[in-house]
């Protein structure tokens, strides 16, 4: 701790003071006041665990309509959309359960 003088009235004060006890200028010399540490909430955890309960789901979708096709056979429009709203109802079950859960 060392003895500085005021810029204003030429007070000695400490370099550690945070303004003059005479007249109240802030001390430049002093350091800021720590910042508040951010703590991680449980939101962005949720999020993380919903974006990956919807991929999740829908690559099974991907996996579903890949498996259709994988018979030799091609699939109908009607087979094709039914794989289809499976993928994306499991992708959009695997937000919901992601957010959840997570």
């Amino acid at each position: 701790m060392a003895l500085i003088k005021c810029i204003d009235c030429e007070t000695e004060m400490s370099d550690q003071a945070a303004a003059c006890p005479r007249c109240g200028r802030p001390n430049a010399a002093a350091s800021p006041p720590a910042s508040p540490k951010t703590e991680v909430t449980a939101k962005s955890g949720r999020a993380g665990s919903a974006v990956l309960g919807a991929t999740l789901g829908f690559a099974l979708g991907t996996v579903l309509v890949w498996q259709g096709c994988a018979h030799g056979q091609a699939m109908t429009s009607q087979e094709l959309t039914l794989a289809a709203f499976g993928g994306i109802v499991s992708g959009i079950l695997g937000a919901i359960l992601g957010a959840v859960i997570g």
